[in-house]
């Protein structure tokens, strides 16, 4: 339930500031926290943040969910399998950034059903067929 703003107003301004400045400092602190884990090791910091953001979706969805950050970690390549385009761990480039792929969307976050590949090759493969895929490439040719 919301607060009238006549009780809004009655709370003091310097206490407002004073509890706004520490909000702002403890995200400042949790966000140098994650700038540093992320500079020490960026492998295990793409990991984990996978891992965390991935289980939650799962959970959320009733997905099966098994994959480890070991896993991740002994399965990430340098470069995509699909695409052969270097992949990125930790770093802002979106396209080049890895992504875990499910080969069967209905089997949920299995090492048997997952694989390492580029953003890119991800959003590429997303909704096509292998069907279209072969078509695109195929009619590609013809205009290139």
């Amino acid at each position: 339930m919301k607060a009238p703003e006549s009780q809004i107003d009655m709370f003091p301004k310097h206490l407002q500031v004073e509890r706004n400045k520490k909000k702002e400092n403890r995200l400042a602190s949790k966000k140098k926290y994650r700038e540093t884990k992320k500079a020490e090791d960026p492998m295990l910091f793409w990991a984990t943040n996978r891992i965390a953001k991935t289980r939650s979706k799962c959970k959320k969805l009733n997905i099966p969910f098994t994959i480890t950050v070991e896993w991740l970690l002994e399965n990430a390549k340098t470069h995509c399998p699909l695409l052969g385009i270097e992949m990125t761990y930790g770093e802002v480039n979106y396209v080049n950034s890895a992504s875990i792929d499910r080969k069967s969307p209905k089997l949920g976050y299995t090492p048997e059903n997952c694989f390492i590949i580029s953003n890119r090759a991800n959003r590429m493969k997303s909704d096509a067929t292998l069907t279209e895929l072969t078509l695109l490439v195929e009619n590609l040719k013809n205009y290139l």
